[in-house]
């Protein structure tokens, strides 16, 4: 069997991060390690075929299942004001082999949960 998907992702962006799996795990809230949980959690939702459930990818973090919900579509949020994360994420995505294109992953249901984020709003899940 395969490796775990999630772990993949989490390892990947925490590469890329330049912090540590462990430090994604962690509920720490210093900037860096925030941002790579919430590009993480963004990945494994919309990189991960089949797509997994919220509750999934809340049990491979060990956090609540809305608590990725508020992360997806910060995430989603984020990159459409910030085209260096946009880059990123869009890197990090090709590194994995980008299983889905931009376009699909606008298909996703990554909007039907019903937290409603302000766009201008700053902060990260």
């Amino acid at each position: 069997m395969g490796r775990d998907p999630h772990l993949r992702i989490i390892d990947l962006v925490a590469e890329t991060y330049g912090v540590t799996r462990d430090e994604i795990m962690r509920k720490c809230q210093s900037k860096t390690i925030r941002e790579a949980r919430v590009v993480a959690m963004f990945l494994c939702r919309t990189q991960i075929i089949p797509t997994p459930s919220f509750p999934e990818i809340g049990k491979a973090f060990g956090r609540d299942h809305t608590t990725i919900m508020t992360s997806v579509k910060s995430a989603m949020l984020r990159q459409i004001r910030d085209p260096y994360m946009m880059a990123r994420v869009t890197a990090i995505a090709c590194e994995l082999g980008m299983p889905r294109s931009p376009e699909d992953v606008s298909r996703l249901p990554l909007s039907s949960c019903p937290i409603e984020l302000d766009p201008d709003r700053e902060s990260l899940a």
